[in-house]
């Protein structure tokens, strides 16, 4: 059994704009590297962490930096822990978005399990990529501890799954917030959580 802690990056510019972020490689703020540090301290006290695993978008490699450097571990990325592919979406504000495209967004908050994104990926296509890249991590690490850090939308269709929903019910689970911290128990088939979107280490006015 490993020990999967899942790390959502910290703020980014385009967190702090409100604009949908999808796969677009947008930085950390100054708020966000902040949030890192405070995640990395939290981690540092409290687990004894072997690996580390990052998407490979910028924003998530940044916020694994730190933890990595207390821990004197490398990074290693894989695309499959990217955000969702938001496609046309991307770069968006939510106004934009209902502008541009009203029943994409009406679904988008209707029924996110069944989510197309406009000329971006099909939400449990990205349930199967996700499950599939964070068991296939457990499996190798058996009995060991891995930090993933990874994106709202990544993490929470693996919540979905950990929780015990199918790729069709893949929206049922809430996104998490910036720099939160979510555990998990995974056998590299099946996943349970033990405690999920954690904040505690992190200011008042810096949970978001």
């Amino acid at each position: 059994m490993t020990r999967v802690i899942m790390l959502r990056h910290g703020q980014s510019e385009a967190n702090a704009a409100h604009i949908t972020a999808g796969q677009i490689n947008f930085q950390l703020t100054d708020v966000g590297r902040e949030q890192a540090k405070y995640a990395a301290d939290h981690l540092f006290l409290n687990e004894k962490i072997d690996r580390i695993y990052s998407s490979d978008l910028q924003r998530a490699i940044d916020t694994a930096a730190p933890t990595a450097e207390l821990f004197g571990l490398s990074i290693t990325t894989d695309r499959r822990l990217r955000e969702i592919d938001t496609g046309k979406f991307a770069g968006l504000t939510f106004e934009q978005r209902v502008e541009r495209f009203p029943a994409e967004s009406d679904l988008h908050a209707r029924d996110f399990s069944h989510m197309q994104f406009p000329d971006g990926e099909y939400v449990p296509d990205a349930y199967d990529r996700v499950v599939e890249c964070v068991c296939e991590i457990a499996k190798r690490h058996d009995g060991e501890t891995v930090l993933i850090a990874s994106h709202a939308g990544a993490i929470r269709v693996f919540d979905t799954f950990a929780q015990g929903y199918s790729r069709e019910e893949s929206g049922k689970c809430r996104g998490v917030k910036n720099a939160s911290v979510s555990i998990y128990e995974c056998d590299g088939q099946s996943a349970r959580p033990i405690k999920t979107n954690i904040t505690d280490h992190l200011p008042d006015t810096e949970k978001q």
